[in-house]
């Protein structure tokens, strides 16, 4: 592109410009929805929400010549490419609270990166999302599997940002990841400084309850209803475990 700047020096001078791709470059392979897409792209930095949970989001990469189809990277939902933005959040319009925050968890967890949510199979994820019904048990295990997967050895510290990652253990807000926090603190499975929720070191008798269950190093998650699974190969945009 002529007069365009180096990419070295839209990524040192401009903050938040990320990658710029002129419409000769090959397009990164999205699946078979990825077809329907144009391959000029441009990476850059806005001032703008997520359509799915309301939060900021970091990046989002256009990738449709009329703004409509977008890349997204959202701290709480994670990396995920939609083919209408504006049709997304219409049709978000009318979904419970409670399972826009199934939604986002299913995103962040499950959402295989190479493919592309449509017009066409948003109703179908949005009904796998809905069929997560996790129990409390679950959701503290799911966390402590979290920790696990975020410590580097026994004793150390595993970092954690609820207002962000409580889609990890699909709870509905980083308030219920504090309160979990507090309960797997009180059963001695982790320690951490009073007034700090910014992580915990898991305890032996954290180890202990987590070797007595399945071994899964990576934070694997509990079995879920047999449907669901029929319907993650329906979607075919979502990833098995």
């Amino acid at each position: 592109m002529v007069g365009s700047p180096p990419i070295r020096a839209t990524l040192t001078e401009t903050r938040g410009v990320l990658r710029r791709k002129g419409a000769d470059s090959p397009p990164r392979s999205l699946g078979k929805a990825r077809a329907i897409l144009p391959s000029k792209t441009e990476t850059i930095m806005l001032s703008e929400n997520c359509p799915v949970c309301g939060g900021p989001v970091e990046t989002t990469t256009q990738i449709s010549e009329n703004g409509s189809g977008k890349s997204i990277n959202c701290p709480r939902c994670g990396k995920f490419t939609i083919a209408d933005e504006d049709l997304l959040k219409e049709r978000l319009q009318g979904v419970a609270e409670d399972d826009r925050k199934k939604l986002s968890a299913l995103i962040r967890t499950k959402y295989r990166i190479d493919s592309v949510i449509t017009p066409k199979n948003f109703e179908d994820v949005l009904q796998v999302a809905a069929s997560y019904d996790y129990t409390v048990s679950e959701k503290r295990l799911l966390l402590l599997r979290l920790l696990e997967s975020r410590t580097t050895h026994p004793g150390g510290w595993a970092e954690l940002h609820t207002r962000a990652d409580y889609p990890l253990i699909w709870a509905r807000d980083g308030a219920e990841v504090v309160f979990h926090l507090e309960e797997l603190k009180r059963r001695k499975l982790i320690s951490y400084p009073d007034g700090t929720k910014s992580g915990a070191i898991i305890t032996n008798r954290g180890w202990d309850f987590l070797d007595e269950r399945e071994p899964s190093s990576q934070g694997k998650q509990p079995s879920l209803r047999s449907h669901v699974f029929f319907l993650l190969d329906e979607v075919g945009i979502l990833r098995r475990n």
